[in-house]
């Protein structure tokens, strides 16, 4: 079974690793010829750390995004962030058959949404796979990762469910779910949409927060009172957006949920830190943005996350 991994951040490193450690074929969708040089300098790996034991995985192949003799696709996971997915996906959705599936990894929401409107409002669109990550990797160099947790996670550590399907079969979610570390599950779509619902609170109150802050995972609540209080707030404003749609879940349930993510994932620096220590462009409007057009139209005010929202566009306004 061929794979392909588009995007290498954290998350990408981490599918690519667990993968390639199967002994699948994996090759590497890179959006440069400097990236792939970079990736070849060092002989095709990836380093993977977790739980103190450092491990170099070779065996990996890798294409540049564009070159027109990659062959048809038959599993594609695409762990891009959320604002450049719709753009890298356009350089290899012509390799995509109808029969294909692609495992879409994005932190936030609406963006399988966005690439039905984009690419597949006229036809059929491949097999589309949202996975709900719980796994807590950081990237500490170009193809080197830390893995932080997730394998023992008792909810699933990876949660995937077909867009708008029961669930069904698949070669993609079945391999997957054989990997023990990635403590893998396949949901229905309605049941995957509640949890995709519960991440998106968990990122909505944890990344913006420590971005601010510039700390790690357990520093919100490690005897940091004021942070907790904030992610409260954000908590008690998506009840007020999401309410009808995550039915017998109060503020004070979803605050102690993420809660016991800062704790699970404290020495985790959240993703998007590690954006903004890197110069990159975060995923805020997919995620503190997106319940702000939500409760636009619900009619409902949300100041906290909207002054979370700016906050982080302004720290942006410094590297852009």
């Amino acid at each position: 079974m061929q794979w392909n991994v588009l995007g290498t951040g954290a998350i990408g490193c981490l599918l690519a690793s667990q993968l390639r450690l199967q002994k699948l074929n994996v090759n590497l969708l890179l959006r440069s010829q400097q990236h792939l040089k970079d990736f070849q300098a060092r002989k095709n790996t990836i380093t993977y750390e977790c739980q103190g034991k450092t491990t170099e995985i070779d065996g990996f192949t890798a294409s540049v995004l564009g070159d027109k003799n990659i062959p048809l696709i038959e599993n594609l996971v695409v762990a891009t962030k959320a604002h450049h997915t719709a753009e890298a996906l356009g350089s290899v959705v012509g390799h995509l058959k109808s029969d294909s599936s692609v495992l879409l990894l994005q932190n936030g929401m609406g963006i399988v949404e966005e690439l039905e409107s984009k690419y597949w409002s006229q036809q059929q669109h491949p097999r589309l796979f949202i996975g709900v990550n719980r796994h807590a990797a950081e990237r500490l160099a170009p193809f080197h990762i830390i893995h932080h947790s997730g394998w023992n996670d008792p909810e699933g550590g990876l949660m995937m469910g077909e867009y708008g399907k029961q669930t069904e079969p698949s070669p993609l979610a079945q391999t997957l779910q054989d990997i023990p570390i990635m403590q893998a599950i396949t949901l229905s779509w309605q049941d995957l949409y509640s949890r995709m619902l519960k991440k998106l609170v968990v990122n909505a109150t944890i990344n913006p927060v420590a971005s601010i802050l510039n700390i790690k995972n357990g520093g919100l609540v490690d005897d940091n009172p004021h942070a907790i209080r904030l992610m409260h707030r954000v908590c008690e404003e998506v009840i007020a957006i999401l309410g009808d749609d995550m039915p017998g879940e109060t503020a004070a349930s979803l605050i102690d949920m993420v809660i016991t993510s800062c704790r699970v994932a404290a020495g985790n620096t959240c993703s998007m830190l590690q954006d903004i220590k890197a110069g990159r462009k975060t995923e805020i409007n997919y995620i503190n943005g997106y319940l702000c057009r939500l409760a636009k139209t619900r009619g409902i005010d949300c100041p906290t996350n909207m002054d979370l929202v700016d906050l982080i566009l302004a720290k942006e306004k410094f590297y852009q």
